[in-house]
């Protein structure tokens, strides 16, 4: 009954933090999208108002320590959730490399779209990896990979 527990408020955890995500980093992005472009088509809420005390700039910098914030927040519940379904530090720690991994190939990305001027195309492939950290994907790809690796072998008769 308690794991039964555990899981409802990780799914209510999941929900919660993905529509929160989503709702502030729209928010959000319409004000930069605002600021950039000088252009007040996108409205943000009165609840946003705070971000007029920054300038563009340090709205485009904080938005990198917001997304590092959600994708730690994703962890978590990603980590919780295995440690609660199998107990084994051993898949604590793949869990983590797989997150480092992805988190790796979005920086390299990102670094060479950077070096190589900046294309569009190459940024875009960066937030797609990002984005899969700020999801439950990973989660839901781990769950299955582990119970399939970790099953022993089917006997067959000959």
């Amino acid at each position: 009954m308690k794991k039964v527990i555990a899981y409802l408020f990780l799914l209510l955890a999941l929900i919660l933090l993905g529509y929160f995500r989503d709702y502030f980093l729209s928010q959000y992005n319409n004000y930069l999208y605002q600021l950039y472009y000088k252009d007040p088509e996108y409205a943000i809420e009165a609840s946003f108002s705070f971000l007029k005390n920054f300038t563009y700039m340090q709205l485009y910098y904080a938005k990198f320590f917001i997304i590092a914030f959600f994708c730690l927040c994703y962890y978590a519940i990603t980590i919780t959730t295995i440690w609660i379904t199998f107990k084994e530090r051993k898949k604590i720690v793949l869990s983590s490399y797989f997150y480092i991994g992805i988190l790796v190939i979005a920086l390299i990305f990102y670094l060479y779209g950077l070096a190589t001027d900046g294309s569009e195309k190459i940024y875009e492939i960066s937030r797609t990896f990002l984005a899969l950290l700020q999801s439950p994907l990973v989660l839901m790809i781990l769950i299955p990979a582990f119970k399939i690796k970790f099953q022993q072998p089917i006997q067959t008769e000959n």
